[in-house]
């Protein structure tokens, strides 16, 4: 019964504690926010003589609590562009989108559905307002997902995947397609890329699972077989076997002397 409870354990685990899928964030798409800086088409900038109200330029300011900008330019399509000391520059498009840049290395975009993505030299982070989600993505090619819920995700550029969840719960998906799953407990839980199943306890006791056995090794020796027919095998240190049916009928009791 104990073996049947623990690994029960083990399966309620994996279901209450299923991964949010990389593929539940949408990667973002400047162009559905127009910000497309490449157009080929010569535009005339316009210098404004005098700094215009603008409410989403003056909310953005006081909450970045930005200095008085020193000029403002018309940028065309509806852009326009505030100059600010130190350099620092903020540009407003027409759909209401800002974008923040501070130097070559860093620059912000505020989208207005709530979405912010700060670029800087070594990676790019995208936040989704929607699902309180960060996204960031390195030049390396890894990937770092952090989700509303505390869950984090680490996608590395040999393609491992690392999973921590809320409750410190610590998974490992590799590119073979092998599984390791780290628990608070200490419990440690392999699944092989077979198929094949091994939980190492923090009591020292392990229990293996395959298409053809399931085993049971306790911290005292003790090692019970079930086979998928039903017999049921249990060692003892002693040497005693025992073996069963499928019902439970003993079918051997007996002590296998060691060959000294």
């Amino acid at each position: 019964m104990l073996t049947i409870n623990l690994l029960c354990n083990i399966d309620i685990f994996e279901k209450q504690n299923k991964r949010v899928s990389f593929g539940s964030v949408n990667h973002w798409n400047e162009s559905n926010y127009d910000v497309n800086e490449s157009d080929t088409e010569e535009i005339e900038y316009k210098k404004h003589e005098v700094i215009e109200e603008n409410e989403i330029l003056e909310a953005l300011e006081k909450k970045l609590e930005m200095p008085n900008p020193l000029e403002e330019w018309e940028l065309g399509d509806g852009k326009r562009k505030r100059v600010y000391p130190n350099d620092i520059e903020i540009i407003l498009y027409r759909n209401g989108t800002t974008k923040e840049i501070y130097s070559e290395d860093y620059s912000v975009i505020r989208f207005t559905n709530g979405d912010i993505k700060e670029m800087m030299r070594d990676k790019t982070v995208y936040f989704y307002s929607s699902t309180q989600t960060t996204q960031t993505s390195y030049s390396d090619g890894m990937e770092v997902f952090k989700f509303g819920n505390g869950q984090v995700e680490t996608k590395y550029p040999d393609g491992t995947n690392e999973i921590v969840f809320p409750d410190n719960t610590i998974k490992y998906l590799y590119s073979n397609g092998e599984e390791v799953s780290l628990f608070p407990d200490g419990t440690k839980q392999k699944i092989n890329s077979n198929g094949s199943k091994i939980v190492e306890f923090s009591d020292g006791s392990k229990e293996i699972t395959t298409k053809e056995y399931r085993q049971r090794i306790e911290q005292n020796g003790v090692t019970k077989t079930v086979y998928s027919n039903g017999i049921q095998v249990t060692q003892y240190p002693s040497g005693r076997v025992l073996i069963k049916d499928e019902k439970g009928n003993v079918m051997r009791d007996r002590i296998i002397s060691k060959k000294k």
